[in-house]
């Protein structure tokens, strides 16, 4: 079985790579059963979420929810909004097709898909959450002492900073595109060494700069890079060894750093 690190996972993806599309802003959490330590009233009146930075381009095809308890029938409504990280101003994108829960035991992962999937272009984005009908609905939470979730004040997110909640269980669920060796030979972009010690020379053949994310194995944004036309050098010597992946607007590339 998978252990998956980040969200914006697809669980249904012969690959667990795909958590490399998402970085988790302010926050990350483990999206298995062993990780809802709390859980938290899902309410009528208020949006609640967790929000999310897509890395590059792709599908939005389900959500997935942790569930911590209900004890009798109840729907929801979802909302997905595009964020605008300077001043957290949302703009709605998707109100999602409300859903009907049926009663159901504890600790439950539940994937919604939507009925046609929604192209997102890269950016910064929240998958909000309200009751639309009676019933005691609770959000699982990691009860991490350092995690966020947000609500929705307006048009703003306002960030809740809640040790006893710690980090809502909502993940978005785009497709999983992977890396692979393979794709290690696209005509923009090239790299060398690889592996790697103390630096990396990044080619890149277009005529247009564009900015690039640096990724780790569990999916964390490591670095951004503005990568130039031409030659680009990256160090690497900060970087604990590993498998490491450069995610640009035109694809992934996939490195090794080994210092030994």
């Amino acid at each position: 079985s998978h252990h998956f690190m980040a969200s914006g996972i697809d669980l249904e993806s012969p690959s667990n790579f795909s958590e490399l599309q998402f970085q988790v802003t302010d926050s990350t959490f483990a999206t298995d059963k062993g990780v809802m330590a709390t859980g938290f009233p899902l309410s009528d009146e208020s949006l609640f979420g967790t929000k999310f930075k897509l890395l590059i381009a792709d599908d939005f095809t389900s959500y997935t929810v942790g569930w911590h308890s209900f004890a009798q029938p109840f729907s929801f409504v979802a909302e997905l909004y595009s964020i605008n990280e300077t001043n957290t101003s949302a703009s709605l994108v998707a109100q999602l097709d409300p859903q009907q829960v049926e009663p159901g035991s504890s600790m439950t992962w539940i994937t919604y898909r939507l009925p046609t999937a929604l192209r997102l272009p890269a950016g910064t984005y929240s998958l909000m959450m309200k009751k639309s009908s009676s019933g005691t609905p609770v959000l699982a939470g990691d009860a991490s002492a350092d995690g966020r979730f947000w609500t929705l004040t307006g048009n703003n997110l306002t960030p809740i900073n809640d040790p006893a909640t710690g980090n809502l269980l909502l993940r978005i669920n785009v497709r999983d595109l992977g890396v692979s060796v393979q794709e290690n030979n696209l005509s923009v972009l090239s790299l060398f060494p690889n592996p790697a010690s103390s630096q990396v020379v990044i080619h890149n053949s277009s005529q247009k700069p564009f900015k690039a994310g640096i990724t780790d194995a569990l999916g964390r944004i490591v670095q951004d890079v503005e990568l130039l036309p031409g030659q680009n050098i990256l160090t690497t010597e900060h970087f604990t060894d590993g498998v490491y992946t450069l995610i640009h607007p035109h694809g992934h590339l996939r490195f090794i750093v080994k210092k030994h």
